[in-house]
């Protein structure tokens, strides 16, 4: 009678934690959910922002930019072939 009654108690016992552990699982289930939700929002809008900024671009002002790239990198191709054509030869 005694071992039944030791058994009673372990099995209540054991009933009593096992909905705090799946209480435990749900919440920390629930908690990573969250934090999930929260990186995909904030992905989304970086990914917006991102959109916006490539296609929001002004196209003149990108030609115009893109012009004064191609000048100043043909002056540098101009100015580093002239000193190449200097040689030792120039200063005999």
């Amino acid at each position: 009678r005694q071992t039944l009654l030791k058994n009673i108690t372990v099995i209540s016992v054991l009933r009593r934690g096992i909905p705090r552990v799946a209480m435990t699982d749900n919440a920390t289930r629930g908690a990573r959910l969250e934090l999930i939700a929260t990186r995909l929002t904030n992905q989304k809008m970086t990914f917006k922002e991102l959109q916006q900024d490539n296609e929001g671009i002004d196209i003149t002002e990108v030609a115009v930019e893109l012009t004064a790239s191609e000048l100043t990198y043909n002056a540098a191709l101009m100015a580093t072939g002239k000193i190449m054509q200097t040689n030792l030869m120039n200063y005999i």
